[in-house]
């Protein structure tokens, strides 16, 4: 599984916003909100939020639900049980102290950049 971290860490979760935004939605406990709500508990802009959780949810890591008549966009927590458990070692990782949450930081920000084969970034 620490490959497939690694993978999503390089491609789909590839700026700070939307790291925040996919650890913020996974420890929902359920349920989803707007975006501006989102935006508001990131303490980002309601811009920067739309366009991540867009990307988000086309990738899979979080919920899109349209409400009424598509007008109304909520988001959550994937229901993915394959996709949960990959966020859960995210977390773990990004919780497990500040060496391994700056070395997945740096690893983000080091866009496009690959690791050194056979080393370990987190």
């Amino acid at each position: 599984m620490d490959s497939e971290l690694d993978l999503l860490l390089g491609t789909v979760v590839d700026s700070l916003t939307k790291l925040t935004l996919v650890l913020t939605l996974h420890e929902m406990a359920g349920g989803a909100e707007s975006p501006e709500e989102i935006a508001t508990k990131v303490r980002e802009s309601p811009e920067a939020v739309v366009r991540a959780l867009s990307e988000l949810a086309d990738a899979g890591l979080v919920e899109r639900f349209r409400l009424g008549t598509g007008r109304l966009t909520m988001y959550g927590p994937t229901e993915d049980e394959h996709v949960r458990a990959l966020l859960d070692l995210l977390r773990a990782r990004y919780h497990g102290g500040p060496r391994s949450r700056g070395r997945m930081v740096r690893r983000i920000l080091r866009v496009g950049a690959e690791p050194s084969e056979g080393a370990q970034e987190y």
